[in-house]
């Protein structure tokens, strides 16, 4: 097992330190990243909020992409399992 060790990551001009295994390292700074770049793009476009409006903004934004990339998957799902179905229907069964 790999040992948790300190990244240390800069969203929105504030720095933080994240506790992450070796394995995880480059996928937390890919996140890291991309929040960083959603807050400075909220930013740009809404330059008299202050960071914590930004800060809920973005999470409202991400959370809403998690949502509807999971409705995706559940649809994909869906069509996956409705072929399937169809397939065991109609092929005969010695195949």
């Amino acid at each position: 097992m790999d040992s948790p060790q300190v990244l240390e990551v800069t969203i929105f001009g504030e720095k933080y330190k994240l506790v992450s295994t070796y394995k995880d390292q480059e996928r937390i700074l890919k996140i890291a990243h991309l929040v960083d770049d959603r807050m400075e793009s909220l930013a740009q476009r809404f330059p008299k909020y202050p960071k914590a409006k930004i800060a809920i903004l973005t999470s409202l934004n991400l959370a809403d992409e998690l949502f509807r990339l999971h409705g995706d998957q559940e649809k994909s799902n869906d069509k996956v399992d409705s072929i399937l179905s169809f397939l065991e229907n109609t092929l005969p069964k010695s195949m």
